[in-house]
């Protein structure tokens, strides 16, 4: 398999794993009728994660870095997200907030991956970032 096969292979993937918790929002959001907020908390998620990698790629040497603030950002938001459609249960929203925001990074840390020049040094590995 080629290099630009297998960029495609990771995007595809990447894609995938995105779709899950939106997809999940979607489909609580149409067989309840009225619970909307998986899908907020989805789509919250979504856009924090995003603007994270996508402001931090070149601001943020560290991958790592950059994975654990779009993880805790989008978690935050996430939660907030439910608090304000009426959540009542911490744990629960909690739960679910980092299971989609869990999600929602590793689909953005696999398709940074791909970019053959992102703003982070080719993406070397932390050790070797570090001398």
């Amino acid at each position: 398999m080629n290099q630009h096969a297998a960029r495609k292979l990771v995007r595809l993937l990447a894609l995938g794993i995105a779709a899950i918790p939106i997809g999940f929002g979607a489909l609580r959001a149409l067989t309840t009728g009225t619970d909307f907020r998986y899908l907020v908390m989805a789509l919250a998620s979504f856009a924090t994660a995003a603007t994270v990698f996508r402001l931090g790629a070149s601001r943020v040497r560290s991958r790592w870095l950059l994975g654990c603030t779009a993880l805790t950002g989008s978690t935050l938001v996430a939660a907030a997200g439910a608090f304000g459609q009426g959540a009542t249960s911490g744990p629960a929203v909690l739960v679910v907030a980092l299971a989609f925001s869990l999600c929602l990074t590793t689909s953005g840390m696999l398709v940074a991956r791909t970019v053959p020049s992102s703003g982070i040094e080719s993406w070397k590995s932390d050790s070797n970032s570090n001398r």
